[in-house]
């Protein structure tokens, strides 16, 4: 496994919020984000963790660093300190005459401007500040008990592209009744609104139980259905306890 899978197995196994094991390991809960995902959000490339983000995850899940680093999977790719390579480099050149210092010179001048479009790790920290935090309130599909007026579970960063302007919080979609558009285990965003028109596609409350669903008005009831059509029509009449929580937003 690389980390970020390690890190979500643990949090799993433990029962631990991302923002929990963030501070457990000294790590800020967006770029713990991105060690799951084991994608930078730049480039799209498989994360490179250093030595020192290692061993802060080994302290929090209470191992060794040797124990965490076994278990990393072996093309799992290792951010090294520079200050060491740069003291051997100095040292080296040191001893070299002064035509060959300036060979080193030179193709130190070449790897630079190969490496103008590599994004490195202190790249990735300048990106955090890209990052915005959404409230999260739990899953959401027919048959899970949800209540959203309650204090929201946790909070979730995404990359500020992907969050809709007027999202007050997201929900995460549990089964595949509202395939394709929706799978299981999509984060949808939600803005929060009391009144719907027909063909809207929003997170409602019947009798206690959360649902996202398309809705239409009936003369005596309103329908919810499901995008995958191999779901029925949910009917609510005036007996049904009903509650429009908010609107998908895209």
């Amino acid at each position: 496994m690389n980390l970020g899978e390690i890190i979500k197995k643990f949090r799993d196994d433990n029962e631990l919020s991302m923002d929990k094991f963030a501070k457990m390991s000294n790590l800020s809960k967006a770029y713990i984000s991105v060690l799951e995902k084991n994608k930078r959000p730049k480039t799209g490339k498989p994360v490179t963790p250093s030595i020192p983000v290692i061993k802060n995850v080994a302290e929090a899940m209470n191992m060794s660093f040797d124990e965490l680093f076994n278990m990393l999977e072996d093309n799992q790719i290792i951010s090294i300190g520079t200050d060491d390579i740069i003291k051997r480099i100095n040292d080296v050149s040191m001893q070299l005459h002064s035509e060959r210092q300036i060979k080193v010179y030179d193709y130190a001048t070449e790897q630079i401007n190969e490496q103008n479009n590599i994004v490195n790790f202190n790249d990735y920290i300048q990106e955090e500040t890209e990052w915005y935090e959404v409230k999260f309130y739990g899953s959401v599909s027919a048959g899970t008990g949800l209540y959203l007026d309650d204090e929201q579970v946790e909070t979730i960063s995404f990359g500020a592209d992907m969050v809709p302007a007027s999202t007050d919080f997201c929900l995460k979609v549990n089964g595949d009744s509202m395939e394709p558009m929706f799978n299981n285990g999509d984060y949808v965003f939600i803005k929060r609104e009391t009144e719907f028109r027909n063909g809207t596609i929003g997170a409602v409350i019947v009798n206690s139980e959360a649902y996202l669903k398309k809705l239409y008005i009936t003369d005596n009831s309103i329908k919810l259905v499901s995008l995958n059509k191999k779901y029925q029509d949910i009917t609510v009449t005036d007996t049904d306890n009903f509650k429009y929580v908010g609107t998908v937003v895209f």
